[in-house]
């Protein structure tokens, strides 16, 4: 490989919120964890719903209303929380270059530039609608297919990536995401 893979997209909120989807679609704890509160959040609400309706608005039945209801508001005060988060990130809404060589990664964005060896990725991870680039754990990179100047150069990093990380997994379908832009980002 002469010249390096370019990837180039705005990371947008709707970015933001895909990347954090596709973490969730692949963490089985994350995806069991909303169902769970789901469940007791029903639990709680039918139970507070009972017993209101039995002895009256007595703290018995009122506590698990609120408890019920607060479980099940849960996704939409995370949303909110993550919406928070990316507000606050120095690269939201900016348009993020990267440049993928044999022996480095390249990541510009707005006046910054860093350079990564390819060792300090844990692990990669392809998602139906793109990559996960993890420097640990915790912490994850978006990498949208639509980056990509072709369907050649987004298969030519997924190559690149599998030689170059030890943990390289591919997720299974059904990771929600919203539409890609039709154009990549120009500016």
């Amino acid at each position: 490989m002469d010249s390096p893979i370019h990837a180039r997209f705005r990371f947008t909120r709707d970015e933001f919120l895909a990347s954090v989807a596709a973490q969730k679609h692949i963490s089985p704890i994350a995806r069991r964890l909303q169902l769970v509160f789901a469940i007791l959040g029903v639990i709680a609400v039918v139970s507070g719903v009972v017993i209101v309706a039995k002895s009256g608005w007595r703290p018995d039945g009122i506590i698990p209303l609120a408890l019920g209801l607060g479980l099940l508001m849960s996704p939409f005060s995370t949303r909110r929380i993550l919406l928070k988060t990316y507000a606050a990130q120095s690269d939201a809404d900016k348009v993020r270059n990267w440049e993928f060589h044999p022996d480095r990664v390249i990541l510009t964005t707005a006046g910054t530039t860093a350079t990564s060896e390819w060792r300090m990725f844990s692990r990669v991870v392809r998602t139906p609608g793109g990559f996960l680039l993890y420097p640990n754990d915790r912490m994850a990179n978006w990498l949208p297919f639509h980056a990509f100047g072709s369907e050649a150069d987004k298969e030519a990093f997924a190559q690149l990536a599998k030689s170059k990380v030890q943990n390289y997994a591919e997720a299974a379908r059904g990771v929600q995401r919203p539409p890609s832009p039709t154009t990549r980002p120009t500016g």
